[in-house]
């Protein structure tokens, strides 16, 4: 049975392709993201801030916000990160009944 935690570990290594620690794993997420450089948590707080359109200044109270917004009790509880990667031209997204779709109409990306 996999855990919570390997399931978004699973989930960085399928965006990223990479087969590291968690932490390196989370690493390459970012940069492919474009998140500043800087520590685990600083990385973290920001990405989590940009994914939310929030401004938590601690890493653990946004890790919780990020749990709450996914519907889970928090960050422990989380098994599919929802981590969505974008290229150069996919900058709009369009709603779609229960699901968002690019602009172009082309590509899923989330159902709800």
């Amino acid at each position: 049975m996999t855990t919570n935690q390997e399931a978004r570990h699973q989930d960085l290594r399928d965006q990223t392709a990479t087969a590291r620690s968690t932490a390196s794993d989370w690493h390459a997420y970012w940069d492919d993201q474009g998140v500043a450089a800087g520590t685990f948590n600083e990385r973290m707080l920001t990405w989590i801030n940009t994914a939310l359109g929030t401004s938590y200044t601690n890493v653990v109270g946004a890790m919780a916000a990020y749990a709450a917004d996914k519907g889970v009790s928090g960050w422990s509880s989380l098994d599919d990160l929802a981590l969505i990667t974008f290229s150069a031209g996919d900058a709009y997204l369009i709603e779609a009944g229960d699901f968002l779709l690019l602009e172009s109409g082309d590509k899923y990306l989330i159902d709800f």
